[in-house]
């Protein structure tokens, strides 16, 4: 059953959670891109050079289990996850920002996340130059293709990818649920061994990376740095299963869906959290009212 989860579930939900993202790119992510690129280059940029450091650093503090402290690194070099979109509009932020700082920030991580595999083999992975030439592939396959797809499909049908984007939306969410359920059902005893680390690398991840969107936006309009600190602080989980899947052997692959598993839960709690107390704190904008009928 596990064996199966990964080599067929794994790839296949992949594909799919990176179609959604591609069928959610729009052109107006682009014109925010033109309308604030600097704003847009913190958040996307920003976040892929400065997170990972994060990452490290965590793995080095609390030194857990290899597999673990490998799955954190990998989760850190991952760009931001759509569910940041979420979180922005609970914290009444710019929406839009957000959005563009996700899809900037992916086409981006193309270029970043085979960067940071060849720069950290020996801290942090099993291989050298094969396992780039490796991810790479992988990275072609499972986030390129089935994003391009999803663009295209946009294009050829836009009523309809923006009548069932919600639909689309929640059936990625439930696909990356499954996945990682399945996976941790299998192994249980090995999730409850090593639930203690990662109650403290998630969360300690997660807020170190929300303390960089910080010091990025220290600088952007007070309006728009709740949206740096969401984007840095969750991290496309679709992503770190192509990573992992490529990384990874069988006997581990359970280890890292675990630390995902866990990852996930904390993010949404932490973020949720932190938006909602931002959003409390922002006016509600006012509803116009009605106009009234001439006669």
């Amino acid at each position: 059953m596990l064996r199966f989860i990964v080599d067929y579930g794994v790839p296949a939900g992949s594909i799919f959670l990176m179609f959604v993202v591609g069928s959610a790119i729009e052109r107006a992510h682009f014109v925010q891109l033109l309308k604030a690129p600097a704003i847009v280059a913190l958040g996307s940029v920003g976040q892929l050079v400065a997170v990972p450091l994060v990452g490290l650093a965590v793995a080095r503090l609390v030194d857990p289990v290899p597999a673990v402290a490998t799955g954190l690194v990998l989760l850190s070099i991952c760009p931001g996850g759509g569910i940041s979109n979420y979180f922005t509009y609970v914290a009444r932020s710019n929406v839009l920002l957000s959005a563009a700082i996700t899809t900037v920030a992916t086409v981006a991580s193309l270029v970043t996340i085979p960067f940071w595999v060849w720069l950290l083999p020996a801290a942090s992975f099993a291989a050298g130059a094969p396992l780039v030439a490796g991810i790479i592939a992988q990275l072609f396959l499972l986030m390129i293709l089935p994003i391009a797809a999803g663009v295209l499909v946009r294009a050829i049908a836009p009523r309809w990818t923006q009548a069932n984007a919600g639909r689309l939306r929640l059936l990625s969410l439930a696909t990356l649920g499954i996945l990682l359920v399945l996976t941790v059902a299998a192994i249980p005893d090995r999730v409850l061994a090593l639930a203690p680390q990662i109650a403290v690398v998630a969360p300690g991840f997660i807020l170190g990376a929300m303390l960089v969107g910080r010091i990025m936006g220290a600088r952007v309009p007070s309006g728009d740095r709740p949206v740096l600190v969401i984007e840095a602080g969750v991290r496309n989980i679709g992503v770190a299963l192509i990573l992992g899947n490529a990384v990874f052997g069988p006997e581990e692959f359970p280890t890292f869906a675990a630390l995902l598993a866990g990852y996930f839960a904390i993010e949404v709690v932490i973020m949720l959290a932190y938006a909602t107390a931002v959003g409390s704190s922002r006016p509600v904008l006012p509803v116009p009212p009605k106009r009234q009928r001439a006669g």
